[in-house]
């Protein structure tokens, strides 16, 4: 109770926050995503944007290194080197976006961030293979660098990322396992920056020790999850608590921004 009391949260919203975490880290050892989306969106509208940020990066690394050595035998590799050169570049240009942004348009951002992840989600669709050619590394690479710029302003690489293997034409399990790979890389260079450049706060490692044992529930409830249920309707779910947290976030950042 007394690291409660150390947290700029009520108890009330500390369980909420609590609930939000165990779900979405429960879809990500399902599905692949879903803790970005879900922690990062609640987290802003709780916290101070950048203490937001910073405790959505340590929640998510936290989950993407428990769970990579389980799925490393599924990744993806070639087209991951060119993704994550563009990451490295796209990370500190987020995070100079960041220190930009108001609380008000960065729910704003973030709102219609979530809304067109929601969107991708229901037109969820595998392409051709990646041909090889110079567009298709062009692509990847591009890819990279805004998801990396998604992880450093919003700690939200996944939609960019989920969106870029899915014109390699793999397999479900190769796209959870590649995106595993990503997310370490990602959160992890998102960490350092903001902890090189000021971004971690007393507060923010207060919250990340409040919610951990949320994040471990999660995990346990994920691999229980992903045995008994099927994918379609964890994605269905997914989608539904998406248009909420977006809609939400879009009305609570206008309200900020004209009032």
């Amino acid at each position: 109770m007394a690291l409660i009391e150390q947290l700029p949260l009520t108890l009330v919203t500390w369980a909420l926050i609590s609930l939000v975490v165990c779900a979405g880290t429960a879809l990500q050892v399902a599905t692949g995503v879903g803790l970005g989306l879900l922690a990062g969106p609640v987290l802003i509208l709780s916290l101070e944007s950048e203490t937001a940020i910073f405790v959505a990066i340590i929640l998510n690394l936290l989950v993407s290194f428990a769970l990579l050595p389980q799925e490393k035998g599924d990744i993806y590799w070639p087209p991951l080197r060119l993704f994550l050169t563009g990451t490295l570049a796209g990370v500190p240009l987020g995070w100079l976006v960041l220190q930009q942004l108001d609380a008000g348009v960065l729910k704003l951002f973030t709102g219609i961030v979530v809304l067109t992840a929601a969107i991708q989600l229901l037109l969820l669709r595998r392409e051709a293979a990646a041909d090889g050619s110079n567009t298709a590394h062009l692509r990847t690479l591009a890819g990279g660098g805004f998801s990396g710029f998604m992880s450093g302003c919003l700690a939200i690489p996944g939609p960019v990322a989920m969106w870029t293997l899915l014109q390699q034409n793999i397999a479900p399990a190769q796209v959870r396992a590649t995106l595993r790979a990503i997310f370490v890389f990602s959160y992890s260079a998102a960490f350092l920056v903001h902890i090189g450049l000021g971004g971690a706060t007393a507060a923010g490692w207060s919250a990340v020790a409040a919610l951990a044992p949320a994040l471990a529930l999660g995990v346990a409830l994920g691999v229980l999850v992903k045995r008994n249920v099927a994918e379609a309707a964890l994605h269905a779910a997914l989608r539904l608590l998406l248009l909420a947290m977006g809609v939400s976030l879009l009305l609570k950042g206008i309200l900020d921004v004209t009032s």
